[in-house]
């Protein structure tokens, strides 16, 4: 009975391999929970940058369709600058052309023979005109042909109402025709003072002297030579 008791004692006891095991196993519970954790927020961690990249993904487009309609919106806006800027030249130019044919001079005249002041036998073919303001005048005259032209001079009137003189073509006794088969008178505003005429100017934007050479007149009108069937001394002297 005795040798049963001592076996039985000798056969419950834990040995240091026991323990040993039982430590080795509690580490392991540690160390995989300690793992488990770490883990887990590593886990949290991932899905929060995996968060904020799709916010900042979707801001990112929010941001490139908001960037889209403001140049949309820059575009309509330089269009709608454009069309207004166009449409105030297009009235500016509407009323400088209404200001330029206002002055335009008023095509009128008259042929006639006057005296020649140095040979009896002679007349002056002569046109005259009038004019509602002072302007610089050039006149010119033209053969059939339009290949020769001369000069013709012009003498302005001493009063606002009187008559302005082309002196056109010196015209002796045994003339039947004129050598001139036009008259063109060009018009520009006076730029200076000259004689009566005070200076004004018209904001067209066209010529605004003769300049040198053949230049374009602000405005101008042209007649044909037409001689008068006869010579009439009254109305020569008026």
């Amino acid at each position: 009975m005795h040798s049963l008791l001592h076996a039985a004692e000798t056969s419950s006891a834990p040995s240091e391999a026991d323990w040993l095991a039982v430590v080795v196993a509690a580490i392991a519970v540690i160390v995989a929970a300690v793992a488990g954790f770490y883990a887990k927020r590593s886990a949290d961690a991932a899905d929060k940058n995996v968060t904020a990249a799709e916010r900042s993904a979707s801001a990112a487009e929010v941001s490139a369709a908001i960037a889209k309609d403001s140049v949309s919106i820059a575009k309509d806006s330089a269009y709608a600058s454009s069309v207004s800027a166009n449409a105030a030249a297009d009235l500016l130019r509407v009323e400088l052309d209404r200001l330029h044919n206002e002055y335009e001079p008023k095509k009128n005249g008259e042929w006639l023979f006057v005296p020649h002041n140095r040979h009896p036998d002679h007349r002056w073919l002569q046109f005259r005109f009038k004019l509602d303001r002072e302007y610089l005048v050039l006149a010119t005259a033209s053969a059939t042909n339009d290949t020769v032209t001369t000069v013709c001079s012009v003498t302005p009137p001493g009063q606002p109402d009187d008559w302005w003189l082309v002196w056109v073509e010196d015209w002796s006794s045994d003339r039947d025709h004129s050598a001139w088969r036009e008259l063109t008178l060009r018009f520009w505003p006076p730029q200076a003072r000259v004689g009566r005429a005070r200076p004004w100017n018209c904001v067209c934007g066209r010529q605004l002297d003769p300049g040198e050479g053949d230049t374009a007149a602000h405005w101008d009108f042209e007649v044909d030579v037409k001689p008068p069937e006869s010579y009439d001394l009254m109305a020569s002297l008026g």
